[in-house]
């Protein structure tokens, strides 16, 4: 028996099992997450998602809603204006720069996909359409010709969950709706537990982080069951002090998109296949399925165009949900 061989095979199982463990307990951990949010006074916070502390990052005009694109840089839709701002989170005053109208009526609810596209949607009972929107000049573009595509206006904000689902919170009267929509088409293709399910009003935020789905109705953070639409009551944002924050709703919700960074072998999704694939090459083994154009693909972390352990460091991170910003 080759020793040699034994040996490394026995290295990279521990290896694995040790990655599998760590992502594990990084999960377990990574409930101190932290969201961004933008307020009813046009304050940007973030929000620990296990003990719902606040805290300040910088003021802009009133944001009806806000998305993090797979950088960290946070983007958001004028409250007044339905206009796109880029929101620089590294100054405490006078954050934002205008990039230009989306054109949609009410524009409330702004998130990016895993692939880097920025969707939008608004207040219109006329035109009840999913929207793109470019980042360089801030239009919108309605997916499809449906007017009715979405069942019901928005209420305030869309998010995808860990396997590509997109969900929107519905106004169709009170309480709101929870909808699953096909980003592709445009369309609703489910009212998760028909109307008014998740019992609360105003849920003008969404966070997917860890495998749950968080909403904010004022200043109240809830859990969504994606299955049946119900919520049950979580936290109540504060600050550190115990004090009050300074807005009487959150207005918008944003957490990392599901990167594509990592995503060794073309599934669209960073997830455990890609953490045994790291591990793999790091190892010095050669796994069968890496991407083809895993040079030219953007999917690098650090730019060398090859797989190492910056790699297999950023995977752990992405799936545990913590990966800091650089």
């Amino acid at each position: 028996m080759n020793m040699t061989l034994l040996f490394t095979n026995k290295t990279v199982f521990k290896s694995l099992c040790l990655a599998i463990a760590l992502i594990v307990f990084l999960t377990l951990s990574a409930n101190a997450a932290s969201i961004y949010v933008s307020g009813s006074n046009g304050d940007i916070y973030t929000v620990d998602i296990a003990s719902g502390l606040a805290t300040f990052v910088t003021d802009t005009p009133i944001m009806s809603d806000i998305a993090l694109d797979s950088n960290g840089d946070l983007w958001g839709l004028g409250f007044h204006d339905s206009s796109l701002y880029q929101i620089d989170t590294s100054v405490a005053s006078s954050s934002s720069t205008l990039v230009g109208a989306s054109g949609i009526t009410g524009a409330n609810a702004l998130v990016f996909g895993p692939d880097g596209t920025l969707y939008a949607a608004g207040t219109s009972t006329t035109f009840r359409y999913l929207y793109r929107l470019n980042t360089s000049t801030g239009g919108g573009t309605n997916i499809g010709s449906n007017r009715a595509a979405l069942i019901s206006p928005s209420s305030g904000d869309l998010e995808f969950d860990d396997v590509g689902n997109l969900y929107l919170t519905g106004d169709s009267g009170s309480p709101d709706s929870l909808i699953r929509i096909n980003e592709e088409t445009g369309a609703a293709t489910a009212l998760v537990g028909g109307y008014g399910a998740t019992g609360y009003d105003y849920l003008h935020g969404l966070a997917y982080v860890n495998g749950v789905m968080y909403g904010f109705s004022g200043l109240d953070i809830i859990t969504l069951d994606l299955t049946s639409g119900a919520s049950t009551y979580f936290k109540t944002i504060t600050t550190a002090d115990g004090s009050d924050v300074p807005f009487a709703s959150v207005y918008g919700a944003a957490t990392f998109p599901h990167a594509l960074k990592g995503d060794l072998n073309g599934d669209d999704l960073v997830n455990l296949a890609d953490v045994v694939k790291g591990h793999q090459v790091v190892a010095g083994l050669n796994p069968v399925v890496i991407r083809d154009d895993y040079a030219a693909s953007g999917t690098d972390v650090n730019g060398n165009q090859k797989i190492g352990l910056e790699e297999a460091i950023y995977i752990l991170q992405e799936n545990a949900g913590i990966r800091l910003k650089d």
